[in-house]
């Protein structure tokens, strides 16, 4: 089972690092070169615009707000186990959010995370940056939202659940989003070994729930991505990595993004002074399961077709001679 970084093979890479060796090999022509009247032209931000650059075995993506920086290897290695099962891995990614994030300039596919109800908490902006960082580094796409996943345990009883599922290179795969951080500002030193073994057993363990009990999904690997404000917090996980029992862990792929800049702390704490972007409306009636959510967990009881069958017996019982 691999637990962390696995010498560089040769696979087919993600949508970053596919980008990278384009930009990496793509000739440019020297800013001097006569005829080339963009030398000495500010450079300005278009819609959505980005930049990717490869160089010293990193990928680099500077966006409009905030720049994600990734090992080469492992944005390759990152796909290419999500794409395989029983093989883990544990894994960095650095971003540097340097702008207010704005949702209205993420992907379709964060905005819809975003905008899409969940479970609850004060979450929604963590895992749509997650599902936007997933986008620009792996190229995949949305595939359900939280309240879109059903669950049936069986018994009666609630499951863990998934954030969402995404599509990467045809496969599906279950993505868990959590943020490693004892309040804002983050204390150096104040989040322990201790703190980060307890925290990827509880989701490591909600990772395997929600995979096993999933009723509308097909996924058999999950993606754990934990977002930390602190190098320290980061460090802290990768030591715990090595505590966590082995079944826990032999599946799936844990990703640990470094968020810094100025502008993190959105990300960790809701803040009320946000602009209206980054609020999410008003949830009405949470916890209500819609029609469609109720009918598909009524299909799929084990026990409905033996009530139905009691029901007829029980009215052909009681009717009446010659009725």
């Amino acid at each position: 089972m691999a637990r962390a970084h696995v010498p560089q093979r040769t696979a087919r890479t993600g949508n970053g690092a596919e980008k990278a060796r384009e930009v990496a090999h793509t000739p440019h022509a020297p800013a001097d070169e006569p005829g080339d009247t963009h030398a000495d032209a500010p450079f300005e931000w278009g819609v959505g615009g980005e930049v990717c650059v490869g160089a010293f075995g990193e990928v680099f993506i500077a966006r409009q707000g905030y720049n994600i920086r990734m090992r080469l290897e492992d944005c390759i290695l990152c796909g290419t186990f999500l794409r395989v099962d029983e093989l883990a891995l544990f894994l960095d990614m650095t971003v540097i959010v340097e702008r207010r994030l704005d949702v209205a300039t993420m992907t379709a596919d964060a905005q819809r995370v975003f905008h899409s109800d969940n479970a609850g908490g004060s979450s929604e902006l963590s895992e749509a940056f997650s599902m936007e960082l997933l986008a620009r580094t792996l190229g995949a796409r949305l595939d359900k939202t939280e309240m879109e996943l059903c669950y049936f345990t069986g018994d009666g009883s609630s499951s863990k659940l998934t954030d969402f599922s995404i599509v990467l290179d045809g496969r599906l795969i279950g993505v868990s989003v959590t943020r490693a951080c004892n309040g804002w500002p983050p204390v150096p030193g104040s989040w322990t070994v201790e703190d980060a073994t307890r925290l990827l057993t509880k989701k490591l363990l909600g990772v395997i729930e929600s995979t096993r009990h999933v009723s509308n999904a097909s996924w058999s690997k999950q993606l754990l991505h934990v977002l930390v404000p602190d190098a320290s917090l980061a460090a802290a996980l990768h030591e715990a990595s090595a505590l966590v029992a082995p079944e826990l862990i032999a599946n799936t792929v844990v990703l640990v993004t470094l968020c810094g800049g100025g502008y993190s702390a959105d990300l960790f704490k809701r803040d009320e002074s946000a602009p209206a972007l980054l609020k999410k409306r008003a949830r009405i009636g949470l916890g209500w399961k819609s029609a469609d959510h109720l009918g598909h967990l009524a299909a799929s009881d084990p026990c409905r077709c033996a009530r139905d069958a009691a029901a007829v017996d029980a009215g052909a019982a009681g009717m009446a001679p010659g009725a």
